[in-house]
């Protein structure tokens, strides 16, 4: 943790608990790294690659590739900075090998776009962490798994997925060849759709609400 000054107030910046703490009236808030620039669902995954490639030219992304390109304010402390950017990249490295793809590039944010805490993507994250380590590419799988049902609303921009979408994204993974994880993920959603503790019919699902679904976190009505 350090300490800041910024707009005349003094703040303690804890960058493990991604929290911001007004030292004068006490109060801690989740510091949110996007911006009302994605927070739109019709900010999606087409938006997210383009920017990655403007950054990211051999595939990869590094810490200092992405410092090069972050958008600072004229109050940022460049520690704060730099800092910011540290803690950023360690969040989009599910796969914990110090570089980014395309793939945690778009997750992280599109998470930065849907979930409604830090806390709770942190949790979606943490349980794709064991995944990845059991198949390197299944969060890649699910990306396009959600865009393509997503593609299929009518009106939702791809940004969202109707409750007849998801079940058609788990259908179709049900009826796959290959055994894969989100499979295994699919039959449970509805198995538990199937004895009634399924979703509303006019429920939308956000990609943090669909990988909540998938991963089994989701409490089911």
């Amino acid at each position: 943790t350090f300490e800041i000054i910024s707009r005349g107030g003094k703040y303690k910046i804890d960058l493990e608990q991604m929290t911001q703490t007004n030292l004068k009236t006490n109060r801690t808030r989740t510091i949110r790294i996007a911006t009302r620039a994605i927070s739109s669902p019709a900010i999606g995954f087409d938006h997210f690659r383009d920017a990655f490639r403007k950054r990211a030219t051999d595939g990869q992304l590094t810490e200092q590739q992405l410092l090069k390109g972050w958008p600072a304010e004229d109050e940022q402390q460049e520690e704060l900075i730099q800092a910011t950017v540290k803690a950023v990249v360690k969040e989009m490295d599910l796969r914990q090998n110090r570089t980014v793809d395309m793939v945690e590039w778009n997750h992280f944010w599109a998470m930065e776009r849907d979930s409604p805490s830090f806390h709770a993507g942190n949790e979606i994250n943490l349980k794709l962490q064991q995944s990845l380590k059991q198949d390197p590419q299944v969060l890649g799988r699910m990306q396009m798994h959600f865009e393509t049902a997503a593609g299929e609303d009518a009106g939702s921009g791809g940004g969202r997925l109707s409750t007849e979408g998801l079940k058609r994204a788990c259908e179709r993974l049900v009826q796959s060849p290959k055994n894969v994880l989100e499979k295994q993920w699919a039959q449970e959603v509805l198995k538990k759709d199937a004895e009634g503790e399924g979703f509303e019919e006019d429920e939308e699902f956000s990609y943090y609400d669909f990988l909540n679904v998938m991963l089994g976190r989701k409490r089911f009505k």
